[in-house]
């Protein structure tokens, strides 16, 4: 493959890298957002004290999980700040050391820590718990007997 092609791939790469990343970052967000109204809602709406303890677990959960969630994404989301700034070190690094070793190349490519990829797992998983329990208890308290 000639230069020219190998060229194009990376541009290409880079390209839909970007693409991706972007969407993912507005997945997270709107995964934010969507907890915080839903936060908002349920504990605007809840107006009397819960009269059983299965109650009040059932209408905490789904406020500890919508928290959390938010939290892991809000620490998901700073992680791709930390990781522009490492890259920003990275290539400033290399510019300086261009003048020195010309056949100096970009190998040791910058990935996202691992404790932010486990964020925005818990992120994605408290939301899922928050909305099941959520479901549940409108389902076990509103029903008419």
């Amino acid at each position: 493959m000639s230069e020219n092609g190998i060229l194009e791939l990376v541009n290409l790469y880079n390209k839909y890298a970007t693409y991706f990343n972007e969407a993912k970052r507005d997945w997270v967000k709107n995964i934010i957002l969507l907890n915080g109204t839903i936060l908002a809602i349920v504990t605007t709406l809840k107006s009397v004290k819960s009269e059983t303890y299965l109650e009040y677990c059932l209408f905490i959960t789904p406020i500890l999980g919508f928290l959390v969630s938010i939290l892991c994404g809000t620490i998901f989301l700073y992680g791709e700040i930390a990781m522009l700034g490492e890259i920003n070190k990275s290539l400033m690094s290399k510019i300086k050391e261009y003048d020195h070793d010309k056949d100096n190349s970009f190998e040791d490519l910058i990935t996202l820590r691992p404790v932010y990829l486990f964020f925005e797992k818990c992120c994605y998983i408290f939301s899922l718990i928050a909305l099941v329990v959520l479901v549940i208890s409108v389902a076990i308290f509103d029903y008419p007997y």
